[in-house]
């Protein structure tokens, strides 16, 4: 690709360092930029924003990209990756600096995005990148350090690798990377979030040819969350192969990335080879549903690659989904490209995100605001509990008619608003003990559609105990009731207290993991084969801590091929011969039977299995 304060020190603490009570911490009604909004289910419009004025561009079909702030980034972009975190010489380590405005001012930016649902990724590296990490040198924790001061200065909800070039192999590239990432996925999933990773390689780096990208997903696998390859910029590069059908005498076929007669083969043959690899191109393969389809804007964008016709896009993604083979979406360089002007002026006017939106959104296309006059539904089943000085908030979650869904909650008390909500749940603090107070909440979307205000929830705060120094006891019998890959479910026998228990706080090796009320949690995103060691400590309502429960060491399963059935479990992609038998995800055996125009059974997705003209077949009889 072309490269061109914290709301509060404080709450930033409380987060990183586990002091939080027993709800999430409640930021700054503006301040959405702590939320990492989630992208898992969704299909992906993949955007990249340049972090510089670049003004006139010489290069390719020349033009102007539009100089824009980062929060007038579409709402069609789901991901935003903001280009790029590089070193600034030779020997220094990959940071990032905003071309305008402050810290405080860009977090509010990202504040925006995220509040509309939009997740927002620092890309790392570039085409003129100079990025060298050494092992030797202690890189690996020092850039997982300056990866997570990002994190926590801007507002980033996941780093995106963009290595070209001599970077992709430089040094240790290749290795402390994807261990630093796995240092910041762990440092967030210890807060109950989820730290994005993606990667943009250039696509004959994914070849037999030119395999440099092979140890990035080599080692970040089961890791990272989508691949978004650069279907651009490659001149004549193409997938060559001999057809299974060669009655017309065509025994090889050449299908390039800047023949717009053949675009649809191109980008039907070479998306499959890199999912299922049936010709023996690709170097590793890369799974349906995390693969992202990378396009330049326009001609001005790239030298070659651009789609003349969308349509052909969109039959690519019909077809491989019928095979089972459900892409994730779309990617472009870039969203400044896309609101650009070519180098007569005239405008792009987000031709890109136009051109897709229906690809990605369908029914649920993402309308503009002064489309949008639908309000959310009413927020349901607005449920407290109370201490002496909070009372922490619930209620089931609203939907919107927009693909956008609900942005915010604004909470009421008393029928005074008193702040907004990024999510359906808050905790109100600095309440008076033993009062009645009455709480409402409204539903508002990305066009200021408010919903009317859910059911009155009349709570009382606890009568404060006075000079309770006394502990709860210690919890005791911790024991784990399931053990699986990649999860473990504990279970303790409940403290008492003078007053009453409040909730439980849970280490996991030594650190604080989750904050619960009840006598129960289930650990999840673990590594399988792995210990862990368990501790639990209970706080009562007047903040007192009792000592920690006795060490309970875990062991995860070890990853199996074998689902638990009787065969071996089924591998998307895979080639299978008439009388292969196979365990689904759903328990169940299924038996190739393939038609006589089909000697094989194809990677067929476990939703069409059984169903009529698949060549999957359950077998009933051989389970």
């Amino acid at each position: 690709m072309k490269n061109i304060m914290l709301k509060s020190k404080v709450a930033a603490c409380l987060a990183l360092c586990g002091l939080i009570g027993f709800s999430n911490v409640t930021f700054a009604a503006t301040d959405y930029a702590a939320t990492m909004p989630s992208i898992e289910g969704k299909k992906l419009m993949v955007g990249y924003w340049h972090n510089w004025d670049q003004g006139f561009s010489g290069d390719y079909a020349q033009g102007y990209p539009k100089k824009m702030n980062l929060k007038d980034t579409p709402k069609e972009f789901n991901v935003v990756m903001v280009s790029f975190m590089k070193s600034t010489n030779d020997n220094s380590m990959p940071t990032f600096t905003p071309y305008y405005g402050t810290e405080q001012s860009f977090r509010t930016e990202i504040s925006e995005l995220n509040q509309r649902g939009q997740a927002v990724l620092l890309s790392l590296g570039g085409a003129d990148a100079h990025i060298e990490l050494h092992a030797a040198k202690g890189d690996t924790q020092k850039f997982a350090n300056e990866i997570i001061r990002l994190v926590e200065t801007y507002g980033f909800d996941g780093l995106d690798i963009d290595l070209e070039q001599a970077a992709i192999k430089k040094a240790d590239n290749e290795t402390v990377i994807p261990a630093a990432l796995k240092i910041v996925r762990k440092h967030y999933e210890n807060q109950g979030k989820h730290f994005i990773i993606s990667m943009a390689p250039e696509i004959p780096y994914l070849t037999e040819i030119t395999p440099e990208y092979i140890n990035y997903i080599k080692n970040l696998d089961g890791y990272y969350d989508f691949i978004a390859p650069q279907y651009y910029n490659q001149g004549a590069f193409g997938i060559g192969f001999e057809p299974e059908d060669t009655s017309d005498g065509v025994y090889w076929v050449n299908y390039r990335q800047d023949d717009d007669s053949k675009k649809y083969e191109f980008l039907y043959h070479f998306t499959k080879e890199l999912i299922a690899n049936p010709h023996g191109k690709a170097a590793v393969k890369i799974p349906a549903n995390k693969l992202v389809i990378g396009l330049p804007s326009n001609n001005s964008a790239a030298a070659t690659g651009f789609v003349k016709t969308p349509q052909d896009v969109y039959r690519v993604f019909k077809d491989l989904e019928k095979e089972g083979m459900p892409l994730r979406g779309v990617m472009t360089w870039s969203i400044n490209w896309d609101e650009g002007e070519n180098v007569s002026h005239q405008g792009f006017n987000g031709q890109f995100r136009k051109d897709y939106t229906d690809l990605i959104y369908g029914e649920n296309a993402i309308v503009t605001p002064d489309e949008d006059t639908t309000a959310p539904s009413v927020p349901t089943h607005l449920h407290g509990e109370a201490t002496a000085s909070s009372i922490h908030l619930t209620w089931t979650a609203s939907t919107d008619d927009n693909a956008a869904g609900v942005h915010h909650y604004e909470i009421y008390r008393n029928n005074v608003k008193i702040s907004d909500a990024p999510s359906h749940e808050y905790t109100d603090v600095n309440l008076q003990e033993n009062v009645e107070y009455h709480y409402t909440v409204k539903a508002v979307d990305a066009a200021n559609n408010i919903s009317a205000a859910s059911d009155v929830l009349s709570i009382k705060t606890e009568k404060a105990p006075a000079h309770d120094a006394q502990a709860p006891t210690i919890p005791t019998q911790l024991v784990a009731t399931q053990v699986a890959q990649n999860s473990v479910t504990l279970t303790w026998k409940a403290s008492t207290d003078n007053v009453k228990v409040l909730g439980y706080e849970i280490f996991r090796n030594g650190k604080l993991a989750f904050n619960v009320k009840e006598i129960r949690v289930e650990d999840k995103n673990l590594q399988p084969d792995t210990t862990y060691h368990y501790q639990v400590s209970a706080t009562d309502i007047s903040g007192n801590k009792s000592g920690l429960s006795e060490m309970l060491s875990v062991t995860t399963k070890e990853k199996s091929d074998d689902n638990g059935g009787a065969h071996p479990a089924y591998k998307e992609g895979t080639h299978y011969q008439a009388g292969d038998i196979v365990t689904a995800a759903d328990g169940n055996a299924y038996q190739c039977k393939p038609s006589p125009y089909t000697p094989w059974c194809s990677g067929v997705a476990w939703a069409y299995a059984p169903s009529t003209g698949s060549a999957w077949q359950q077998a009933w009889d051989k389970k």
